[in-house]
């Protein structure tokens, strides 16, 4: 399979997944974290699916009406903005995530805090 007809393949699939009600509740709590983003220490730049985002969990009505949705690019912009000030260069829309490290102690202090992987 060429790099081309896989990455089309995989579009179709994250497609799928977007439009999933599991993968709705759980694309809400990534998008609005970024309310929360003086916990977060990792950025990561949403702007290619942000407007998917905000689509798919907009079609689902128990989870946030339509005025909170205006703001869900507000949110990622500010989140973004927050990212750059933590060395993120280049971010428009992001969403901020708590990094949190799950190995041995002893890896912890070895790889800095870092995650293992």
């Amino acid at each position: 399979m060429t790099p081309q007809a896989f990455s089309t393949s995989l579009l179709g699939w994250h497609d799928f997944y977007l439009a999933s009600a599991g993968a709705t509740a759980a694309l809400l709590g990534l998008l609005f974290v970024g309310v929360s983003t003086n916990l977060g220490d990792h950025f990561v730049d949403i702007a290619a699916t942000l407007d998917r985002k905000v689509d798919a969990i907009g079609r689902h009505a128990s989870q946030y009406g339509a005025e909170y949705l205006a703001f869900a690019r507000k949110i990622a912009a500010a989140t973004a903005a927050d990212g750059v000030q933590a060395g993120y260069s280049g971010l428009v829309y992001a969403e901020a995530f708590k990094v949190r490290f799950e190995g041995h102690p002893r890896l912890l202090h070895e790889l800095g805090g870092r995650v293992a992987g």
